[in-house]
Formats: structure tokens, sequence, C-alpha cells
């Protein structure tokens, strides 16, 4: 017994010791490396995308419940409004700084739309009457939601009802 111990210190230090050089290669290779220098802040903007990303879900489920409060009765007036203003200053502070976070991305983003339809071409344009049964503005040819009654980007009235416009 007396053999065994100072050997069981002497493997758990090692390992130990085995341990923080592996961290501290790790660390020391993320900062001394060029090529993986944008992997590191991609990482850390993703870490700060996703918190703000938290943070709005917080924010907004916070103010739900505030409005709920208030209707019940359990949250004065002035209280409610104090409240509800400093929330959704945040609010639109945490939505500015995501849209600032993507603002470098959508030109590229354009630029690959742009490629991928082929630039300066239209939409293709459907029948007045396929707009009944598509998704597919016939004006327009912009793609609309299922229970779009109005297309979301010229504006033509779906033609399944009583006065609907109908493109010739």
């Amino acid at each position: 017994m007396a053999d065994v111990l100072p050997m069981f210190f002497l493997v758990a230090a090692g390992l130990a010791l085995s341990l923080m050089l592996l961290a501290l290669w790790h660390s020391l290779r993320a900062v001394l490396s060029p090529g993986d220098a944008a992997g590191v802040l991609r990482s850390v903007t993703n870490t700060r995308r996703d918190a703000l990303l938290h943070e709005k879900n917080e924010l907004l489920a916070t103010l739900r419940e505030l409005r709920s409060e208030h209707e019940l009765g359990k949250l004065s007036d002035g209280d409610f409004a104090e409240l509800d203003n400093r929330h959704r200053a945040r609010a639109r502070e945490v939505l500015r700084e995501l849209d600032e976070e993507i603002e470098p991305l959508r030109a590229q983003a354009r630029a690959i739309i742009e490629a991928a339809l082929g630039a300066g071409n239209k939409p293709p344009i459907v029948s007045a009457g396929a707009w009944r049964d598509a998704t597919v503005c016939p004006a327009c040819g912009t793609t609309n939601d299922a229970d779009a009654v109005f297309c979301k980007k010229c504006g033509t009235k779906r033609g399944n009802g009583p006065g609907a416009e109908s493109v010739a």
C-alpha cells in the first residue's frame, strides 16, 4: 500500500499537467495562428449575436408579461408605462445592434440573389386566373404567403372574392 499511494499521486499530477498544457496549446494556437483568426472572430461574433437574440426574446416575453399583469390590474398605469417604455427602449437598442451586425452581409446577399436570378431579368408573369390558386402574383410575379389577400409588393388583390381586381 505504501508503494501504490506515491505512484497514484505521480500519475494524477502527470495527467493534470498534460491537461493544462493542452489547454494552453489551444489558447495559444487560436491567438498566434493567422488562419484561425477569422474563425475565432466569427465565434466571438456568433456568441455576441446569440446573446443579443436571447436578450431580444427575453425582452419580448417581459413586455407580454407586463401587458398581461397590467390588464389583470396587478400593475398600475404609471408603473406599466415606465416599465414598458424602459423595456421597449432596450428592445430597440438590441434590434438596432442586430441590424448593424448583418448590414455588411446585405450587399453580398443581394449579389448572390442577382447572380441566381440573372441580373436585369424580371420574374416570370403568370396568368390572372392563376392568382386564385397560387401564391404568385400575376401582376409582378412576387411569391406571397398562402393566406395573402393582397400582394406584398404591388398590392394587387387576390382574385377569390367579389370586387377582386383582375390583371390582364
